[in-house]
């Protein structure tokens, strides 16, 4: 996986098929490995049950707080489908 430098826009997915989705926008405020990242929040992360777990979205909230990175604000806007432009 490679390093983001600061400054670059990153949108995080997370699911499959009908449960794919998307996680949260950031810019990047410092380099950024998410892989080894991801695994530095996966050993911190304190579980308090079974059911408790490093969940994705929970991941872009650390990266946040640590300030690897800060959320943005993105808007989406609809060009159609089947090959028809249709802006909405």
């Amino acid at each position: 996986m490679p390093k983001y430098a600061p400054g670059k826009i990153v949108l995080f997915s997370e699911g499959e098929y009908s449960d794919y989705g998307y996680c949260g926008h950031v810019v990047t405020l410092q380099e950024c490995d998410f892989a080894a990242l991801a695994e530095d929040y996966k050993k911190a992360f304190k579980a308090k049950d079974d059911w408790d777990r490093a969940e994705p979205s929970s991941f872009v909230a650390w990266l946040c707080a640590r300030q690897y990175c800060a959320e943005i604000n993105v808007n989406e806007v609809y060009l159609g489908a089947y090959g028809r432009l249709t802006v909405q």
